[in-house]
């Protein structure tokens, strides 16, 4: 009988033993669980955060778009209004204009045009990291007289544009010509008809 209860009681003690290495087995599982529970509720938080934020970006990206289509659709107008203003008057005959003129305004502005779609190309080269320059000799005095002629293409009805030149002026210069005409257009000045240059 005491055998009996030996074994009884052995088989309780193991019997408790496992019971109690189930639950601990079990908390561990509910711990692990809970843990897990709060790393996805952390990822999924994130996860949200971060798709707000590349929505927001999104939005400001397509506002920039419009912006910039509405600001070049702007910017080509003033040139092409001038080849066609002048293109009409010389096709008339018109006295105001001589056919020099014309035909200066007419590539002057052209040049802007091409400039300005070159600042296009050059704005998707530099992203993708392909942006160069392309150096060559240019008549200065000639380029000072076609920033002029740009510059008072842009001003506004009823505002001047004024080019004072000072000092001696070298004839040719290595430069990127259509690029310095970017950034020289690009320019914003506090008195906004009024640009000199030394």
């Amino acid at each position: 009988m005491n055998d009996t209860l030996s074994k009884l009681h052995h088989s309780i003690a193991q019997n408790n033993a496992l019971y109690l290495d189930l639950q601990r087995e079990q908390e561990a599982l509910r711990s692990l669980n809970e843990t897990l529970e709060q790393r996805i509720t952390e990822r999924t938080q994130v996860l949200s955060e971060t798709k707000h934020k590349l929505e927001i970006a999104l939005q400001q990206d397509n506002h920039a778009r419009m912006k910039f289509l509405a600001q070049m659709s702007h910017e080509f107008r003033t040139p092409l209004n001038t080849v066609l203003g002048y293109a009409e008057l010389m096709q008339r005959g018109s006295d105001r204009v001589s056919l020099q003129e014309g035909i200066a305004a007419i590539k002057n502005s052209s040049r802007h045009l091409l400039g300005m779609i070159d600042d296009i190309l050059d704005h998707v080269r530099g992203d993708s990291g392909q942006l160069s320059l392309r150096l060559t000799p240019v008549h200065w005095g000639d380029f000072i007289k076609s920033l002029e002629q740009s510059a008072s293409m842009m001003v506004d009805h009823g505002n001047h544009f004024q080019l004072i030149l000072g000092g001696d002026m070298p004839q040719a210069v290595m430069v990127d010509e259509l690029r310095l005409q970017a950034v020289l257009n690009n320019l914003r000045f506090p008195d906004p008809d009024r640009v000199f240059a030394a």
